[in-house]
């Protein structure tokens, strides 16, 4: 399981590695703006070619930039049907900031995620 959760971290979050975790309701007004910014086409769905980017970089290329993408849109398609919309991903989005923000709360500031320690 501990090799899961930076994983988790990096789909939840769509690779965002300034994002410090926050209460679910501050998350999603955060998460909300950031979907309606990466949702190009305006279609309030979040697509493949709108989210690779941020997954593209020096370090991480090609196809496993594409799998990330796609593992990260499968992780937020709350409904499983395929499509990921805007309010889903702000959603999940929040799920997991919510998660990381009381966990670091109960356990202290020590607690340190390594999310991206292999990308």
């Amino acid at each position: 399981m501990k090799n899961c959760v930076p994983m988790i971290q990096v789909w939840a979050t769509l690779n965002d590695r300034t994002f410090k975790p926050l209460e679910f309701g501050a998350a999603e007004v955060y998460a909300s703006k950031l979907g309606r910014q990466l949702d190009a086409d305006g279609d309030s769905e979040l697509s493949l070619k709108e989210v690779l980017p941020r997954f593209s970089s020096s370090r991480v290329r090609g196809k496993d930039a594409k799998l990330l993408s796609t593992e990260s849109l499968a992780y937020h398609d709350m409904n499983a049907d395929g499509h990921t919309t805007v309010d889903e991903f702000a959603t999940a989005f929040a799920a997991w900031s919510a998660v990381e923000w009381q966990a670091k709360k109960d356990c202290g500031q020590n607690i340190e995620l390594q999310a991206h320690a292999s990308l």
